[in-house]
C-alpha cells in the first residue's frame, strides 16, 4: 500500500508589525477628534465613522488597550487589518501598530500587506493640515519596522490524526507543553505544542475548524486553486507561532520573506533532515532491519511518512498552491 501526503497551501496567516513612526501633535489632536466623535456616535447608535488612510477605509474604535489610544478597523480591501497609535510622547517606542488577519493576507499576499502597513504608518506621521510626508518619513518607518508576531502555515491532505496516546506520543519536541486540540464543541481536532509566550506550534484538522468557526472562504479562495485539493478528504493544518522573543532568536526583524523557509525549517526541519523542534516519527519497518525494528527509543525512529511533506511546504511561500507530494510505501 502506498500512502501519499500532498501540501495544496502554505504561507503566513497573520502577522503583527510595529513601526518607530513619530505621530506629530497636530496629527493626534485630529485622531482624538475622530475618536471623539466616534465615540458619540456609538453612544447614539448611529453609522460608524470612517475615514480614509493610505486610499483606504478605516472604521474608527472607540478604545484600546494601553499604551495604545487610537484604533481603526480596515474596510474594503483593508478588512481584516487594524492599526493602533499612541501619542509619540507615550514611553516611547513604535508609536504604530498594524494586525494582519487571515482575510487580507490570503487574499491580497503579505508583500501587499505589508506595504499597506507602511502607507498607513507614513501618513499617520504626515502633518493633518498640509498632508506633507517627511522625505526621510519612508526611511524611517522601515528602519523602524519590528515583526511582534508571525504566524506560518501549510495545509495538508493525505494524512489525519486519530487523536491516540500512542500518536500523541510519537511526536519528539522540545516544547514542554503538548496538548489536545479540541474545535468549540469539545471535539478533537488534533495537537497543540507551546503556550503562545513566545512559541506554539498546532497540527490539526483545519476543515473541522472551519466548520466550527464559519470561516469557510479560506477553501473558496485558496484550496480550491491547488491541482491536489480534494474536496472529500481532510486538511490537516501544521501552524506555527512564533513572537518577539523567539523572532528576535532567530534573527528575524521586520518583514523579511526570503527568512521565512528558515522559521518554517526551526519548527518543523528542513527538507532532509529528521527534525526541527517538533517531529512526528514511527517505528522503523523490519525491512530496513530488524534492529531498528525493535528500537523503542522514539528519538531514533525515522520520520513518520507525511512529515516530508510538511517540511517541504515552505518552499512555496509567497507563491500560488502548486503540486507538492509526499509518499511512502508502508
Amino acid at each position: 500500500m502506498t500512502r501519499e501526503a500532498s501540501c495544496i497551501n502554505a504561507g503566513v496567516d497573520t502577522m503583527t508589525m510595529t513601526y518607530d513612526a513619530p505621530v506629530p501633535q497636530t496629527r493626534g489632536d485630529e485622531l482624538e477628534r475622530w475618536r471623539r466623535e466616534a465615540d458619540v456616535r456609538t453612544q447614539r447608535k448611529d453609522a460608524e465613522l470612517v475615514v480614509e488612510l493610505a486610499g483606504q477605509p478605516w472604521a474608527v474604535g472607540v478604545g484600546c488597550a494601553k499604551p495604545y489610544r487610537w484604533i481603526f478597523y480596515g474596510r474594503g480591501d483593508a478588512s481584516g487589518i487594524d492599526v493602533t497609535v499612541k501619542p509619540s510622547s507615550a514611553d516611547g517606542g513604535e508609536g504604530v501598530r498594524v494586525e494582519l488577519h487571515q482575510e487580507p493576507l490570503w487574499a491580497l499576499g503579505a508583500g501587499a500587506c505589508v506595504e499597506l502597513a507602511r502607507q498607513v504608518a507614513e501618513e499617520l506621521s504626515a502633518n493633518p493640515a498640509t498632508g506633507e510626508i517627511r522625505a526621510d518619513i519612508d526611511k524611517m518607518v522601515r528602519a523602524g519596522e519590528r515583526t511582534s508576531r508571525l504566524d506560518l502555515c501549510g495545509d495538508i491532505q493525505g494524512v489525519k490524526l486519530a487523536g491516540y496516546d500512542d500518536e500523541m506520543a510519537s511526536f519528539i519536541t522540545r516544547i514542554r507543553r503538548r496538548a489536545r486540540h479540541t474545535a468549540p464543541g469539545r471535539s478533537f481536532t488534533g495537537y497543540v505544542f507551546g503556550t503562545g509566550k513566545p512559541l506554539m506550534g498546532r497540527l490539526y484538522d483545519k476543515r473541522v475548524d472551519m466548520a466550527a468557526t464559519g470561516k469557510n472562504w479560506l477553501e473558496r479562495l485558496v484550496w480550491r486553486r491547488s491541482p491536489d485539493y480534494r474536496g472529500d478528504q481532510p486538511v490537516t493544518r501544521a501552524e506555527c507561532q512564533s513572537r518577539g522573543a523567539l523572532l528576535r532568536q532567530l534573527g528575524y526583524t521586520g518583514w523579511k520573506p526570503q527568512k521565512l523557509p528558515d522559521i518554517w525549517a526551526w519548527w518543523w526541519g528542513a527538507p532532509g533532515a529528521l527534525g526541527g523542534a517538533l517531529s512526528a516519527r514511527q517505528r522503523a519497518h523490519r525491512a530496513v532491519g530488524w534492529e531498528l525494528a525493535k528500537d523503542t527509543n522514539r528519538r531514533r525512529w525515522p520520520l513518520a511518512w507525511w512529515w516530508p511533506t510538511v517540511q517541504e511546504a515552505s518552499t512555496y511561500f509567497g507563491g500560488p498552491p502548486v503540486r507538492l507530494s509526499g509518499s511512502n510505501a508502508g
